[in-house]
């Protein structure tokens, strides 16, 4: 030791002091011990004289500590009870003076009324013409009562702002707070006091044991082992030491005996840790799992049900069919007649094919329906496949384990078999017809009436094999045009990253990328296409998903699987996290910056959408919770003008809303739609597009000015088909300097353009390698950077008209 207060020599030896016995009651001198003391008295409790500084220094820099984190969390949690008793207390005198003003108005206007009645002239001087024309004047007829429904509605109105006052839940959030501050620092468990840790960690550096008994001797001296050399470069066999050896780091056996246990407990309760966690994990997602259990057994058993009604149906048909066997020819029209004249003229050949044709149709028919419902849930069951996935939250690990499915060959299986055996059926027909003359002589007739037949179908089949044939019309069509569109965005650069990437983002010049690299963000410095990495942040405990820049300042959010929002600034030449926003209980799916960066909008997959805005101290603060969706809530967009966003979740609504007088969000209308999607996108502040997940169309909704609403316009835009899976990050852009959209789809990345006459059109369309792709574009629209799985490259393009 530097001090000389540790300069020490035994009385007995006339050596160096190395130890002290931890003997109270005897004087200082008979406690100082040499090394020849120390081998003496190895079985006592013995602290190195080395380590008492050290046990003082510890000791006061726990306490130390002790009080830093008191006073550190005292000042936390009651700077957050301050920030949200003032917005309490604003919100309170807000709701008080719109009170005041109403009771006011209302008392000014009976008063209003009260003068009018008392100016009213005296009975004895009105004369008839008064009377009948106040009669006629009056708003209710002789005999009625009169019935004012608008005289006390400012009641209704002053009920809303004394509502306002049962602030339930911000009074609740305090309470919670002072009483976690209190159960931290007051007797929550007698055995966890400042003093009890103090002692425990000076437990672990004295020596309370005997020292254990080796029967072991240094190959150097030949003496009782009775240390360890702790020093990192010495060699393995050279760590067991005597006495005499007093290596320059060493510690004594029972205080190594002492470490070693708390290695094995340091081991134990990581192992233990990672078990609760895991626990805690799969309660997490185990609510999702059996929902997605009884869902899938659902559907099975809809198909099962669908299987047997439809079968149900086809013997209905024909049952109909042979009741009219016994139908008496009284009872037909001429025509019909006609009919079975003609048909009965024919062979037996051809009678045989005439009803196997209308059998086919029905079978047909029949046949159609399940295939239609096996390929609904082939497009079920990959929903519920990437809600899983997405909720696990391990899309590169589950990529890699899963395969392809089985399911295509269940839903042909039905179809191939029905086409086998109407081959089967026909070769038998076509054999029996070439044995009779007959049949020969009148095949081209008895095809002739089959089509007949066919023809005379439902009107309902017709319009549907219309509609499908004029589908599939503008499929081809869509196709051919986005062939011959030139391609705008053309590669420039690609840029590996092997770690997962769930979300990208600019900045306002352009000039830095931030990425997710799973649970930490890449800070990139983006030049003319030239990606250089600059700095990795940490501090999210899950990926990272959602990224968002500020349009006008240097400072950005960011949303992860763990709950948590991260505030982002440039300070002191580097990013920082400057404030961590807590209160969604599941990921954040969303995130929105206004321009001028002072509110916040999340949403995440506990259905609700949270606004945050900044105090007088500047801290983020949760001002308002809309809890309209019904399910996981996946995209938010602002408007132009930014007083309206949309949101759309997995209840299959899109929600618009806006913000009222105060500064509150409201609801201002509801979609309902038959499926859900994970993407909208306003555009300026007359359209939405809005992609849903099973339908291979981009959906427009145009502002209707007269009804005050957003209406579904006529110019839905037919993408390519693709069902492969999908992802409900990368949401789409709209950029109004080239009046771009960028609107994912599977593993196809659309970009669409919005010509002047407000009408849209796919510019051009990117395949990704791989559905799990997660892009951005720059705010000048210059530069579309996408990474998806497949490759693990971030994939740079360049505007090039």
């Amino acid at each position: 030791m530097s001090s000389n207060i540790f300069q020490n020599i035994c009385q007995i030896h006339n050596s160096k002091v190395i130890a002290i016995k931890l003997s109270p009651s005897k004087q200082l001198d008979d406690n100082l011990m040499c090394v020849y003391c120390f081998t003496e008295n190895a079985q006592q409790s013995l602290a190195p004289i080395n380590e008492i500084q050290k046990l003082y220094e510890t000791k006061l820099a726990f306490i130390k500590q002790i009080h830093t984190k008191k006073h550190q969390l005292i000042n936390s949690s009651l700077n957050i009870i301050i920030d949200t008793l003032s917005q309490l207390k604003n919100d309170l005198n807000i709701s008080i003076d719109k009170g005041i003003r109403l009771i006011q108005n209302q008392l000014y206007l009976e008063n209003q009324n009260q003068k009018e009645q008392q100016i009213s002239p005296e009975d004895n001087e009105k004369t008839l013409n008064d009377y009948i024309q106040f009669i006629i004047n009056s708003e209710f007829s002789y005999g009625q009562q009169q019935q004012n429904e608008d005289e006390f509605a400012w009641i209704q109105s002053f009920s809303q702002e004394l509502k306002r006052f049962n602030k339930i839940q911000e009074i609740q959030y305090c309470l919670q707070i002072s009483e976690d501050l209190k159960k931290q620092y007051l007797i929550k468990d007698k055995n966890i006091k400042p003093q009890n840790l103090i002692n425990q960690q000076l437990q672990t550096i004295t020596c309370n044991e005997r020292t254990p008994k080796l029967n072991l001797n240094c190959q150097i001296h030949g003496k009782e082992i009775i240390m360890f050399d702790i020093n990192q470069t010495t060699d393995k066999d050279k760590r067991l030491c005597c006495v005499e050896c007093m290596p320059f780091q060493y510690i004594s056996l029972n205080k190594a005996q002492e470490k070693w246990k708390q290695f094995e407990n340091r081991k134990s309760n990581y192992f233990q840790q990672q078990i609760l966690d895991k626990e805690q994990y799969y309660e997490s997602v185990k609510e999702q799992i059996i929902k997605i259990e009884y869902q899938i057994i659902e559907q099975i058993k809809n198909l099962r049900i669908s299987f047997e009604d439809n079968l149900f149906l086809m013997k209905s048909k024909i049952g109909s069919i042979l009741n009219q066997m016994n139908q008496d020819f009284q009872n037909l029209t001429q025509q019909e007649l006609q009919e079975r004249a003609q048909i009965l003229s024919k062979s037996d050949e051809i009678q045989d094919i005439l009803f196997f044709s209308e059998y086919q149709d029905i079978q047909d028919f029949i046949l159609q329906q399940l295939k239609e419902q096996l390929q609904q849930l082939q497009f079920y069951e990959q929903n519920l496949y990437d809600n899983l996935r997405s909720t696990l939250c391990n899309s590169q690990e589950i990529s890699k384990a899963t395969s392809q499915s089985d399911q295509n060959n269940l839903q042909y299986f039905i179809i191939e078999n029905r086409e086998k055996s109407n081959s089967n059926q026909m070769e038998q027909f076509t054999q029996r017809s070439q044995e009779s003359q007959e049949l020969n002589n009148n095949t081209q007739y008895a095809l002739q009436m089959i089509n007949e037949n066919r023809q005379t179908r439902s009107a309902s089949a017709q319009v549907k094999s219309k509609v499908q044939e004029n589908d599939y019309q503008v499929i081809e069509e869509n196709q051919i045009k986005i062939e011959q569109e030139e391609q705008i965005y053309e590669i420039i650069e690609k840029v590996p990253q092997d770690q997962s990437c769930n979300a990208i983002s600019f900045n306002h010049d352009n000039q830095i990328m931030i990425s997710g690299c799973q649970n930490d963000i890449t800070v990139w410095e983006f030049n003319n296409g030239k990606m250089v990495q600059k700095q990795k942040l940490a501090g999210h405990t899950n990926l990272v998903i959602s990224l968002y820049f500020s349009l006008n300042k240097n400072e950005f959010i960011s949303g992860s699987t763990d709950k948590s929002i991260r505030y982002w600034q440039f300070l002191e030449n580097e990013w920082k996290c400057n404030q961590i926003l807590l209160g969604h209980k599941r990921q954040i799916d969303c995130l929105l910056f206004d321009n001028k960066g002072n509110q916040i909008l999340s949403c995440s997959c506990d259905k609700s959408i949270r606004i945050w805005r900044k105090n007088q101290q500047f801290k983020w603060i949760q001002v308002q919770v809309l809890t309209n969706h019904q399910a996981y809530v996946r995209c938010i967009s602002f408007c132009k003008s930014q007083d309206m966003f949309v949101s759309c979740g997995e209840d299959k609504i899109i929600i618009v809303w806006e913000i009222d007088q105060f500064k509150e969000w409201k609801l201002k209308q509801i979609i309902r739609n038959s499926d859900y999607g994970y993407r909208i996108c306003f555009v300026d502040d007359q359209y939405l597009i809005w992609q849903p997940r099973n339908i291979n169309q981009a959906i427009i909704y145009q502002w209707n000015s007269n009804l005050n609403q957003f209406d579904q316009s006529y110019q839905n835009i037919q993408l390519l088909q693709s069902s492969n899976g999908y992802q409900n990050f990368f949401p789409s852009i709209y950029n109004e300097e080239k009046q771009l959209i960028i609107n994912k789809h599977g593993r196809y990345v659309y970009v669409l353009k919005k010509l002047i006459n407000n009408t849209f059109l796919i510019s051009q369309v990117i395949e990704v390698g791989h559905y799990c792709n997660y892009g951005s574009l720059s705010k000048n629209g210059e530069y579309l950077v996408i990474w998806d799985e497949d490759s693990r490259n971030f994939v740079i393009r360049k505007y090039k008209i």
